[in-house]
């Protein structure tokens, strides 16, 4: 049965902007790798040796490598390399190897799928998207008889990412089925149901863009997830201007909207901040041309290019990010502060509500990194929770992560998650103040169970001076910690306050008082306790001092003040 037109020329040129491609930039020497030595480059993992078969559940590469290979990222630099050598060898060992996985796969469309590598909800999109890719490039080359399985299991996997049970509502890795259920609609476009895809999908697709979005921020706490939505929206809105123009101008508009949200969060070296699952990476690598703005140029060079933003400090109150700085003109050297009471949905959510991050000239005061998705690990359990971030600890353990509770963590040895709530109108910003001399912040996290914490931020401006001050309310006796997680290049020396310091220069005082007694611990790369670590990128475990102030009370105060040099 023909699902597809034979015009493959036209339909890959069409959505070649969406269709995935190779992820290394040495496509060529990779697949040649696999095929003269059995050998896997999946980008950013290490070199995989197999002997005929590939084992497509080798755990101890870790789940986030599982499924990028269950997603046949292969073909992507296998495709690159035909298309540019136009060689069949790579299409044909491309194939090779989807047919062993659908040699062991196949008969599982219609079991319980769930949680699996081979049919989990991304990882099935993102092997759509490479399947369709696919299918452009071989399906002229191959007799019609050795392709008809591998289209047939193309269809199936349509039929999958249509059921409702499957699809993950208002998720990332819902929006990604669904594009790639809309992609296979206008590429399968001969297939009976391809219409009811196309019209499933974009409403789908429309029922989550109006759902993430509140003041054009993306809801699921990760920048890199914002940029990577808006993306989608804009190649998407592109692509489908020939095809139902009403639609292309919704995903526009949404676009349109991320764009202030997009350069206001970026630290003034251009880098994302390391909150949720980001790590700190300079945005010109990947996303350069993702908007055309002088703004959004200015933020990603560090003011080497564009034009000064307007704003040098803005809320987002709905949202829940509160983004001060002294002034955009600095470039790299400005002060920047962000102050996150963001509970907005479970995806990609940390324990860090009312959380605090501060550059100025270079990370001062950061949370852990990100260090990937092996829920199991105790790096990445810390990772998650409030002890890897500047906020507060009620009797020594983590608020819950209703998220991270439901992966496959059911134990955890470094701390019991508090019984707290997962109301995410608990967190919220209360008010805020915009001046030119001063700002000021305040956010509420009404998790816990029988307390209430506040924390107010000022900057004083003229003074290059930020006060943090922290109202926990409560009847009843707790031990609280307030934790300060520091860039693993600062240094810490005591005297009438405790001062921050690198290899240059004194970078700031800092003065804690409280209503009760306190007592100020520091740790360094501690395992037994589970503080003070960071990590560049995922698996990259590296010391560094987190300030641990104490405190047992009922209600109490705590003033913290940091006077910057």
């Amino acid at each position: 049965m023909d699902y597809i037109s034979k015009d493959l020329d036209r339909l890959y040129d069409k959505f070649k902007i969406i269709l995935n491609k190779n992820s290394n930039e040495n496509y060529i020497e990779t697949s040649n790798d696999l095929i003269e030595n059995n050998i896997l480059n999946i980008f950013g993992y290490k070199k995989v040796h197999f002997d005929k078969f590939i084992n497509w559940e080798d755990e101890k590469m870790g789940r986030s490598y599982l499924r990028r290979l269950n997603g046949h990222e292969f073909l992507g630099d296998l495709i690159e390399a035909y298309r540019e050598t136009k060689e069949e060898k790579y299409l044909s060992v491309g194939l090779e190897l989807v047919y062993q996985w659908i040699d062991k796969y196949e008969n599982e469309y219609d079991i319980e799928y769930r949680n699996k590598y081979d049919y989990h909800d991304e990882t099935t999109a993102l092997r759509m998207n490479y399947w369709l890719n696919f299918i452009l490039n071989c399906y002229n080359l191959f007799r019609r008889e050795y392709l008809e399985r591998f289209v047939s299991n193309i269809s199936k996997t349509a039929e999958l990412l249509s059921n409702e049970n499957f699809h993950n509502k208002n998720t990332n890795h819902g929006m990604y089925q669904d594009l790639s259920l809309l992609l296979y609609s206008q590429i399968f476009n001969l297939d009976s149901k391809s219409k009811i895809y196309e019209e499933l999908s974009k409403n789908r697709l429309k029922k989550y863009f109006d759902f993430v979005f509140v003041e054009g921020v993306h809801k699921e706490h990760t920048p890199f997830y914002h940029y990577e939505v808006s993306k989608s929206l804009k190649l998407y809105s592109i692509v489908m201007r020939s095809i139902d123009n009403d639609f292309s101008k919704y995903l526009y508009e949404k676009y349109e909207n991320t764009l202030r949200f997009s350069y206001q969060i970026l630290k003034p070296n251009g880098c994302f901040p390391e909150i949720g699952d980001n790590a700190s990476k300079k945005v010109i690598e990947s996303y350069k041309d993702l908007y055309n703005d002088k703004y959004f140029d200015y933020a990603i060079t560090s003011g080497n290019d564009g034009v000064i933003p307007k704003e040098d400090s803005v809320v987002f109150k709905d949202a829940g990010y509160a983004i001060f700085r002294d002034s955009w003109g600095k470039g790299k050297n400005g002060l920047y502060i962000l102050f996150s009471a963001a509970y907005n949905s479970n995806y990609h959510k940390h324990c860090d509500d009312l959380s605090v991050l501060i550059y100025k000239g270079k990370n001062i005061f950061v949370e852990s990194g990100f260090n990937g998705y092996e829920y199991k690990d105790k790096f990445t359990k810390y990772a998650y929770s409030s002890f890897a971030h500047n906020t507060l600890i009620v009797d020594n353990k983590s608020i819950k992560l209703r998220e991270f509770l439901n992966r496959e963590n059911k134990t955890n040895n470094m701390a019991q998650f508090e019984d707290t709530s997962s109301i995410y109108d608990d967190v919220y910003i209360e008010d805020y103040i915009i001046r030119e001399d001063k700002n000021m912040v305040l956010g509420v996290n009404n998790r816990y169970k029988d307390l209430i914490h506040k924390r107010k931020l000022e900057y004083d401006r003229i003074n290059s001076k930020v006060e943090i001050k922290d109202y926990i309310i409560s009847k009843y006796e707790h031990t609280y910690k307030i934790l300060w997680n520091l860039d693993k290049s600062i240094k810490v020396k005591y005297d009438d306050g405790i001062y921050l310091y690198d290899d240059e220069r004194i970078i700031c005082k800092i003065c804690i008082n409280s209503s009760k007694n306190l007592n100020i611990n520091e740790y360094i790369g501690d395992e037994e306790n589970m503080r003070g670590w960071y990590f560049d990128s995922p698996r990259n475990t590296q010391k560094r001092i987190t300030l641990e102030v104490e405190i047992k009370s009922t209600s109490v105060e705590v003033d913290t003040i940091i006077i910057f040099y």
